[in-house]
């Protein structure tokens, strides 16, 4: 017994030194690593994205931030109204704008009803970073840098779905999740699409009209008004990311092309499916720091224009206070250059074998 342990150990350590060299890559055998492994990694991972969100969310001073809408819809549906009608814009972030979201946003943050919302959104988001840990180290361990990336950094700023809908594009019993945010889904699902993924939202759909029959109709009645989305193929100079189109053959092209095309808050936390394309560390790594550079231009680029103190801000919420800044919708030509297509690059470099990451 003590000699299995031990080789089991063993095998642990390979994996993680293979990680710290850098040698680790999509033909290493980390699928037989135990669920227990996995979560020794994920657990702290979504302690600690806990921690990161709520000190954040907390020094913003915007209740649960994006997750604020999801929360509220809860709320009202617990008490037997509809969130379509009852969430208007009433006032300032995170009461500027009506319940955009489907109806399964509302039923996922029921969980949260009655946890005061600065602590509702670090939940979600430390949950949703704890299952995107847990997908990752199915088949590789090198993925885990995206939790580098400014577009983790920025989804944990504002409690945002992109760690969610990345984790169940590897987890296709949790695909229904996917409808909480579709413009995420599809491309999470185009990734990785499986009948037990299919199975999985028809069931997540039914549930929701069950709860509330005529939820599409309304919520298809706010978004066709939605002007704050748009597609990142129409940005410049986002027409070159038409040049995606040359690796439609694979996977990753396809998540690609539906992420350039479908519409967005071009804003950094919804790119987080990018470090999708990525085939190794080294280009994992390259894409962080590329995009972390566009993140910052971008953060130096506005810091004139937000408005309030922020010098008594700890020195991480400073790196995100232009965030609260009203010339955020400066960022897309930011996002593009730096994120779309550095990812774009590495997406069409050839590839020395395919990517099999799901779980």
């Amino acid at each position: 017994m003590l000699d299995k342990l031990l080789t089991s150990l063993g095998g642990f350590e390979s994996i993680l030194k293979s990680f710290q060299d850098g040698t680790l890559d999509e033909s290493t055998n980390v699928s037989s690593m135990r669920c227990s492994y996995r979560l020794a990694i994920a657990i702290p991972i979504g302690i600690a994205s806990t921690l990161l969100s709520y000190h954040l969310l907390l020094a913003r001073g915007t209740l649960a931030s994006d997750f604020t809408w999801p929360w509220r819809a809860a709320r009202a549906l617990i008490v037997g109204e509809n969130p379509y009608l009852v969430i208007q814009n009433t006032g300032p972030y995170p009461f500027s704008m009506a319940f955009y979201y489907p109806l399964p946003a509302a039923l996922v943050a029921l969980p949260f009803v009655y946890v005061e919302p600065y602590w509702a959104g670090a939940l979600f988001f430390g949950l949703s970073s704890f299952l995107l840990a847990y997908s990752l180290t199915a088949k590789s361990l090198w993925r885990l840098s995206l939790f580098l990336s400014p577009s983790f950094f920025v989804a944990a700023y504002v409690a945002q779905w992109s760690p969610l809908m990345l984790a169940v594009a590897l987890i296709p019993r949790l695909q229904m999740l996917l409808l909480c945010k579709p413009n995420l889904g599809i491309v999470s699902f185009i990734y990785n699409p499986t009948k037990t993924g299919v199975v999985a939202i028809i069931v997540g759909l039914a549930l929701s009209l069950f709860v509330m029959p005529l939820w599409p109709i309304w919520w298809l009645a706010l978004v066709a008004f939605d002007t704050v989305r748009k597609s990142p193929i129409a940005v410049f100079p986002g027409i070159l990311l038409i040049l995606s189109f040359l690796r439609w053959r694979t996977r990753e092209g396809r998540a690609f092309i539906a992420l350039a095309v479908l519409p967005q808050h071009i804003f950094f936390y919804d790119e987080l499916a990018l470090w999708l394309i990525p085939k190794s560390l080294i280009q994992s790594i390259a894409l962080s720091l590329i995009a972390w550079v566009g993140y910052l231009g971008w953060y130096f680029s506005i810091q004139s224009a937000i408005t309030g103190p922020i010098t008594s801000m700890p020195w991480i919420a400073q790196l995100a206070a232009p965030l609260l800044a009203p010339e955020v919708e400066q960022a897309p030509p930011w996002v593009i250059v730096f994120f779309f297509l550095p990812a774009l690059i590495i997406l069409l470099l050839p590839a020395k074998a395919a990517s099999h990451d799901a779980c």
